[in-house]
């Protein structure tokens, strides 16, 4: 093997394996990017399955990319002119730059996807809230209704009971005046009652009176009877005896 290629393939796998050290979750690797004021670049640990398989894709592209490129350069180089320097400057400036330009595309990407993420977290919130608000809402309705029947319930309950009193002061004004009437026609009958006997007790005195003066008079037609009867025997006895 020629110091080229193995210098070529020796690139290629120091990029593959370094970003695959980054999509590790044990990786402590934090890259940085210049000092550019635009953003802060994230950190890659704490990452989740789909962004490490993501990422371990990505890096083994580059790497194939880089190889093949590589391979390509080598060839050109080894028909053009003789081999140079395997360690020359310029190979480790380009393959600094590519590291360089590679990982900052891979933090770019997770940066833009994790502030997609955001956004719709952030969505979501916004969705969940206005539902939340929603809800309480047509909770709020729903007691607000429950009441409204509540009080057409008492008041209907209390139009029943007044009903029912009103009802119950007509019978009692009612049973009071049959009472009363009774009551008056009871003492009108102990009146005419009472009015009969004493009528009846005058009759008895009378009937008992006229009795009394018909004995009188009996008593008085037999004692005349009688008086005229020793009359007639007293005449009767002067006229044998005179």
């Amino acid at each position: 093997m020629t110091p080229a290629l193995s210098h070529t393939k020796w690139e290629a796998h120091w990029l593959g394996s370094s970003l695959t050290k980054l999509a590790s979750p044990k990786s402590k690797l934090k890259l940085q990017v210049g000092q550019s004021k635009r953003r802060k670049l994230p950190s890659t640990n704490g990452m989740t399955r789909k962004v490490q398989a993501d990422l371990i894709v990505l890096g083994t592209g580059i790497q194939q990319q880089q190889q093949q490129q590589q391979q390509q350069q080598q060839q050109q180089q080894q028909q053009q002119q003789p081999r140079k320097n395997m360690f020359s400057w310029e190979k480790i400036t380009t393959l600094l730059y590519q590291v360089v330009m590679g990982t900052s595309a891979v933090l770019d990407y997770f940066y833009n996807k994790r502030e997609m993420e955001k956004e719709k977290e952030k969505r979501e919130q916004a969705q969940q809230a206005v539902v939340e608000q929603t809800d309480r809402a047509l909770a709020a309705e729903e007691r607000v209704r429950r009441t409204e029947v509540e009080i057409g319930n008492e008041r209907a309950e209390k139009e029943t009971w007044r009903q029912r009193a009103k009802k119950a002061e007509e019978r009692l004004a009612r049973v009071t005046r049959d009472l009363k009437i009774r009551a008056e026609d009871d003492a009108k009958m102990v009146q005419e009652a009472e009015e009969k006997a004493e009528k009846a007790e005058t009759e008895k005195k009378e009937m008992e009176r006229r009795a009394e003066r018909a004995e009188g008079l009996l008593r008085e037609i037999e004692e005349e009877r009688e008086r005229q009867r020793q009359e007639q025997d007293n005449m009767v006895f002067r006229s044998l005896y005179s």
